[in-house]
């Protein structure tokens, strides 16, 4: 959680800070199924701060996920065929989480 709240430097003042910033937190929730390409994410990282840079975008997503709440019991609401895809080797969310009992018509993936 302190790697999503850590304000990242800014890109434009600090291009070294804000890429180790970012590549810290992109190992962090990368699965270990694939290795790691630092130059490509290098590469797309700078690509998405040439296209779109937006500091508060960050603050407004974690906002969002804890104001969001428990989704489980909305989850018993959907009535239609669900398909969950989920890594073996994803750290921030367990395979367990992915077979959750609260999606009614899920198929596991």
């Amino acid at each position: 959680m302190a790697l999503m709240t850590k304000p990242a430097p800014n890109p434009f003042e600090d291009e070294a800070g804000f890429l180790e910033n970012s590549l810290t937190f992109a190992k962090r929730i990368a699965g270990t199924g694939y290795p790691f390409d630092e130059d490509a994410y290098r590469a797309l990282i700078m690509e998405e701060v040439r296209r779109a840079y937006d500091p508060g975008s960050v603050g407004r997503q974690i906002a969002a996920i804890a104001v969001s709440g428990d989704s489980r019991p909305r989850l018993a609401s959907i009535n239609v065929p669900s398909l969950v895809i989920h890594g073996r080797t994803i750290p921030c969310s367990s395979l367990r989480a992915a077979r959750t009992r609260h999606l009614p018509y899920r198929v596991l993936n």
